[in-house]
């Protein structure tokens, strides 16, 4: 049983030609102008009303990046809270994603979100896992549920034995404290292939599917465009 499928949500802005600004273009003027909470409460909302529109008995669990600044604001747990209680939305489909740097900003103000979250019954992933200074630190003291291994340790996974030992004890690792992991930047047959032995639970990366507009997503019946397939049955 593979359970639910889990689809990552990006956020992505159009200029007034239509085409397409990537995040790393728009959302450091963001944080610079205080106006990255509002955006994260307005991506938080989406991907509320959007499991609210699915049927509850095909409904996948939907995965949202927040940044530092909105896990730091005291005011996000009763937000979730109120949005989940006002749609009926299961706790359980909404997973919020975290930096380790972002985590690192406000370590206090992260362990109280992610404990918040966790009594409230949403998923909780530590994202980028491996790029901090202190990451096991992390492990120890967020209440989390998912691990995100980076893809800088995913790519050349074939060709690189160290990143064949870091994945291995990364996967390890988290099993061993009851979490599930996610291989980030997965871009080949075989990377996938040497990433089920090692018994990764999720992979994420365009050999699987590439990004697609929300409206043009079947969310609950096309694997092809799944973001996070499960690899182990």
């Amino acid at each position: 049983e593979t359970g639910p499928p889990h689809h990552e949500l990006f956020v992505r802005m159009r200029d007034r030609n239509g085409s397409i600004i990537l995040p790393g273009a728009f959302l450091p003027t963001a944080e610079r102008h205080d106006l990255v909470q509002e955006l994260d409460s307005w991506v938080i909302r989406k991907a509320i009303s959007t499991l609210a529109g699915l049927d509850a008995e095909t409904c996948p669990r939907l995965q949202i990046n927040l940044s530092g600044r909105t896990v730091g604001d005291p005011k996000l747990p009763g937000f979730v809270q109120s949005e989940l209680e006002r749609t009926g939305v299961d706790p359980a489909n909404l997973i919020f994603e975290v930096t380790e740097t972002s985590a690192i900003g406000n370590m206090t103000r992260a362990q109280e979100f992610s404990a918040r979250m966790n009594e409230l019954g949403c998923g909780f992933a530590l994202d980028d896992f491996g790029t901090g200074f202190a990451s096991f630190y992390y492990l120890k003291h967020l209440a989390f549920d998912y691990v995100k291994i980076d893809g800088e340790f995913v790519q050349n996974l074939a060709s690189d034995p160290v990143n064949r030992l870091l994945v291995k004890a990364l996967v390890e690792i988290s099993r061993g404290m009851g979490k599930q992991t996610v291989a980030e930047q997965v871009e080949d047959a075989r990377t996938l292939g040497m990433l089920r032995e090692f018994g990764v639970d999720f992979v994420q990366g365009h050999f699987l599917g590439r990004p697609r507009p929300l409206e043009r997503a079947d969310l609950t019946d096309l694997p092809e465009i799944q973001l996070d397939t499960p690899v182990r049955s």
